[in-house]
């Protein structure tokens, strides 16, 4: 197996996912790489399917699947900032790695 290595600054994302799935699930993934169109690392966390990173798969997740709080539950919209008239916020979250260490997946 191919080992990456992690980006310096904040490598742990968090957010939901809208793939080819009826909603958004979360996912947290260890960033290897990060443009403007897609994220790329190990994922950590698909749902409540939690991985140790050392057997985590790498995957590339696009940028614009990234679900926005206006597409999710109204038991979500509560932790995050939602604004009626602003622009559409991400569920996009980056973190440290010492987060994801003591907070886990």
């Amino acid at each position: 197996m191919k080992k990456y290595k992690l980006v310096n600054t904040y490598p742990v994302a968090r957010f939901y996912y809208k793939g080819g799935h009826s909603h958004p699930i979360q996912r947290t993934v260890l960033i290897t790489e990060s443009t403007d169109t897609h994220i790329t690392g190990y994922e950590v966390r698909a749902g409540k399917v939690v991985l140790p990173p050392n057997a985590a798969p790498v995957k590339s997740f696009l940028r614009r699947k990234i679900a926005r709080v206006k597409n999710m539950r109204a038991s979500i919209k509560k932790d995050y900032l939602v604004i009626s008239r602003g622009p559409m916020i991400s569920t996009l979250k980056r973190s440290r790695i010492n987060d994801y260490l003591f907070t886990g997946a």
